[in-house]
C-alpha cells in the first residue's frame, strides 16, 4: 500500500468523436468536483456525508446528486466472484458511455485496486490480444498499477491480460511455487474447479513466493535487477477476450505501443453494451 494518500487523476478517453470523463483516487480524495458517480473497491471503505441523510452534514438541496455504488476486493487481491466482477465492469462502461456520467473509481490507496478495475475496463473495450492493457494503464494513471503478485496472476489467468515483460519473471516465479505446493499448475486447478473456486490456494502461496524472493535478494541472485511486484442479470457476451495464457509471452512480443492518451475504443464491444443493458 502506498503511504501517500494519492489523489485523483483523470483517465479519460474518446469514442464516436465524445470525451467521456473518468477518474481514479484516493478513497479519501475523490474528485467531487467533476464526478457525481462514485465506484468504491476498498474493504473498509469510507462513508461520504452526501450517503448520511441523518447527519449534520447532509445537505437535503443536492439530494440524489450523488451516486455511490460499492465492490469489495481485498487489499492485495483480487475479486472473488468472476462473473459478478465482469458485469461490475460492463456496469462502469454502461454508466460512462450510454448514461455519460462522470465516474471516480476509488480505493484505499488509488493505486491497485483501482487500477485492476482501469485495466479490466481497456481490456473489455479492446478487441485486440496484442494489446497491453497493465502497461496501458501504468502509462496514463499510475506506474505501480496492477504490480501485486497476486493480481498479476488474477490478470493473467482470468481476464486473458497480457503481462508486462518487466514482472513475467515474478509470475513464473509464483507459477513454480504454486505447482510444488500442490502438485498441479495454476492453469490446471483454474480448469478442473474454476478459478473463483481455488483463491484460498493462490494466496496460501503468497509468503512462500515472499520468503523466496528475499532469500533471492539476501543472496544477490535478483532477477536481471528487476524490482519486484509490490507484495501488498447478465448483461451482455462481452468479456475478456484472449488467447490461452500459456500465449502470452508470444503477445508480450507483438504488443502494441500504450503510449497513446486515449483508449482504443471497439466500437462493436460499446454497442453490445448499449444493446443489452
Amino acid at each position: 500500500m502506498h503511504e501517500e494518500e494519492f489523489e485523483s487523476k483523470i483517465f479519460d478517453f474518446e469514442f464516436e468523436g465524445n470525451t467521456y470523463y473518468l477518474s481514479g483516487s484516493h478513497q479519501l480524495h475523490p474528485d467531487m468536483e467533476n464526478c457525481r458517480t462514485f465506484i468504491n473497491t476498498s474493504e473498509s471503505s469510507i462513508v461520504f456525508d452526501f450517503e448520511k441523510p441523518w447527519s449534520n452534514n447532509y445537505d437535503t438541496n443536492r439530494e440524489g446528486e450523488y451516486k455511490m455504488f460499492r465492490f469489495t476486493i481485498i487489499p492485495s487481491g483480487f475479486p472473488d466472484n468472476t462473473e459478478e466482477f465482469t458485469n461490475f465492469i460492463r456496469f462502469i462502461i454502461f454508466r460512462i458511455i450510454d448514461q455519460g456520467e462522470n465516474v471516480n473509481i476509488s480505493c484505499n490507496d488509488g493505486v491497485q485496486n483501482t487500477g485492476l478495475v482501469l485495466a479490466a475496463m481497456v481490456k473489455m473495450l479492446n478487441d485486440n490480444p496484442y494489446f497491453n492493457a497493465i502497461e496501458y494503464v501504468r502509462n496514463k494513471y499510475h506506474d505501480d498499477a496492477v504490480n501485486d503478485i497476486t493480481q498479476l496472476i488474477y490478470a493473467k489467468h482470468v481476464l486473458n491480460m497480457i503481462i508486462p515483460k518487466e514482472d513475467l519473471p515474478f509470475v513464473k516465479i509464483f507459477e513454480n511455487l504454486f505447482e510444488q505446493a500442490n502438485g498441479k499448475s495454476i492453469a490446471y486447478f483454474a480448469e478442473q474447479r474454476g478459478f473463483d473456486n481455488i483463491g484460498d490456494m493462490i494466496y496460501n502461496v503468497v509468503p512462500t513466493y515472499e520468503e523466496s524472493l528475499e532469500q533471492s535478494k539476501n543472496s544477490n541472485k535478483t532477477t536481471d535487477n528487476i524490482s519486484a511486484p509490490n507484495l501488498s442479470s447478465k448483461l451482455s457476451n462481452l468479456s475478456f477476450k484472449g488467447q490461452k495464457t500459456e500465449d502470452n509471452t508470444l503477445k508480450q512480443k507483438e504488443s502494441e505501443d500504450v503510449a497513446s492518451n486515449t483508449i482504443p475504443i471497439d466500437g462493436s464491444a460499446i454497442k453490445k453494451i448499449k444493446r443489452n443493458f
